[in-house]
Parts: C-alpha cells; sequence; structure tokens
C-alpha cells in the first residue's frame, strides 16, 4: 500500500541501540510493551536514538504493586511508578500519564495508561 517509508522486524531494544544517535524526533509505541516486562533496555535504546526535545509516547497495562508482572494472559502489565522511575533515570520529563482503556479482550476495557514522555 505504501504506508511506510520503511518496516523492519526486530527485537526493539536492539533496533534503537543500533540507530544513529539522535536520529528521531518522535518514538512511539502502541500495545508493545505488553510483550516485554523489563522496559529498561527500551528506554535506554529511546534515550540514545531520540533528538534532544524530542517524545516518546507509549501505552502500558496497569499493573498495581509490580514494577512489571507478567499475567494469566500471558501478556506484561508495568506500574506507572516503574514508569516514572525509568524515565528519572534516563533523562525523560512524563508530560502526561493518563489512565485508558488501552484495548478490548473479549468484549472487555483493558485498563492502563497512555504515557507521552520529553527528552531533556
Amino acid at each position: 500500500r505504501g504506508l511506510y517509508s520503511s518496516l523492519v522486524e526486530a527485537d526493539v531494544a536492539q533496533f534503537l541501540h543500533g540507530q544513529p544517535p539522535q536520529s528521531f524526533d518522535i518514538v512511539v509505541s502502541t500495545d508493545v510493551f505488553i510483550y516485554i516486562g523489563d522496559l529498561q533496555p527500551v528506554f535506554s535504546g529511546v534515550k540514545k536514538a531520540i533528538r534532544p526535545g524530542g517524545l516518546f509516547g507509549f501505552s502500558i497495562e496497569a499493573s498495581v504493586k509490580e514494577d512489571f508482572i507478567l499475567q494469566p494472559t500471558r501478556r506484561y502489565a508495568q506500574s506507572t511508578a516503574y514508569i516514572q522511575r525509568l524515565a528519572g533515570e534516563h533523562g525523560f520529563e512524563v508530560l502526561t500519564m493518563e489512565p485508558a482503556a488501552i484495548r478490548k479482550e473479549h468484549g472487555e476495557d483493558i485498563a492502563g495508561f497512555i504515557a507521552v514522555l520529553r527528552t531533556a
């Protein structure tokens, strides 16, 4: 259809770490982190690949207590405290972290958050 200038199938963190420094203005990841528990390598890769002032937007499923947890659905959920901690460790400012139904599963809303971060 010609919708993409490029389409890459790769591990997210490895792909980001392989990009030239500061090569992106925006990084968006929706309904992806449910397949990744520990987001440390992803945040590190985004920080390397994004320009100062760049935006990093993503969705997560909500975890109440754990930094991240593999749920019975075989999908991961992350806590907002974990995201805020990773943001601080990697030099991101949290612009917004809004509760949202990130998708429907078996007709039910799945609770999560939509986050937008900015690099320093």
